[in-house]
C-alpha cells in the first residue's frame, strides 16, 4: 500500500491583491504628484493594471506548486 507524505499533498492558494484607493485628488505626506496622476479615476486604472499583473505573476510562479484559485483585489478607501 502506498502511504502518501506531506511532500504529495497539493494546497489550493487564493491570492489577495490589497490596495487603498483615495477617493479625490489630493496630496498628503505620502502622496504627492499631478492632479491628472492624483485623479481617482487614473489611481482606480493604475491599481486594475497592477492587479493583472500580479494575478499573471502568481500564475506563472505558483502553478507547479500550488493549486492557484482565482485572484481577486482588495481595496478600500478614504
Amino acid at each position: 500500500m502506498d502511504q502518501a507524505i506531506a511532500t504529495d499533498a497539493r494546497i489550493g492558494v487564493k491570492p489577495a491583491y490589497v490596495r487603498f484607493l483615495h477617493s479625490a485628488a489630493y496630496e498628503g505626506p505620502c502622496r504627492v504628484g499631478s492632479r491628472e496622476d492624483l485623479d481617482p479615476r487614473r489611481e482606480r486604472e493604475k491599481a486594475k493594471a497592477a492587479f493583472e499583473r500580479f494575478a499573471q505573476d502568481v500564475r506563472e510562479n505558483l502553478a507547479e506548486e500550488a493549486t492557484v484559485l482565482e485572484p481577486v483585489m482588495l481595496s478600500w478607501n478614504d
